[in-house]
């Protein structure tokens, strides 16, 4: 696959994968495939794009098997949930940062009953934008101009 200025490319392997020594998978995630469409007029237009999506359009533009990149893809997302798990920060170069927090033990009011109600801690994500991704949001190009 080539390689666009504008584009981010993540490209996961596997060996041993699917109890295989020898099975290597091999799939580019191009961030540029989302949906995401510009403010027109003021209005936000935005369709939900599923994981089955994003799957169906990496296994077509990669030419390969659908199975394999949703199983590559449920990998690489279960592998992002047990690293935030153990408190890693994750960074990923002009796409964006994911940083686990913890938000701390609070006391809120019922707004029905005016009730005090304990809310305890829990942990969270935040996402930070990377600089490529900032950009492509903000500078209002609509998905099928950004797709190669």
């Amino acid at each position: 696959a080539e390689h666009t200025p504008n584009a981010f490319h993540v490209c996961l392997t596997w060996h041993s994968f699917l109890h295989s020594p020898t099975f290597d998978a091999r799939v580019i995630i191009d961030y540029t495939s989302s949906t995401l469409l510009p403010s027109v007029s003021g209005v936000q237009s935005m369709s939900t794009v599923s994981k089955k999506d994003l799957v169906d359009q990496i296994a077509r533009r990669t030419g390969t098997r659908r199975g394999t990149v949703k199983a590559v893809v449920q990998h690489f997302l279960d592998e992002i949930v047990v690293e935030l798990a153990l408190n890693n920060r994750l960074e990923f170069r002009d796409f964006g940062v994911f940083e686990p927090r913890t938000r701390q033990a609070r006391t809120a009011q019922n707004p029905k009953t005016l009730e005090r109600v304990h809310v305890p801690a829990k942990r969270t994500v935040k996402f930070k934008m990377g600089l490529k991704m900032s950009n492509k949001l903000n500078d209002g190009i609509q998905a099928r101009e950004m797709r190669p």
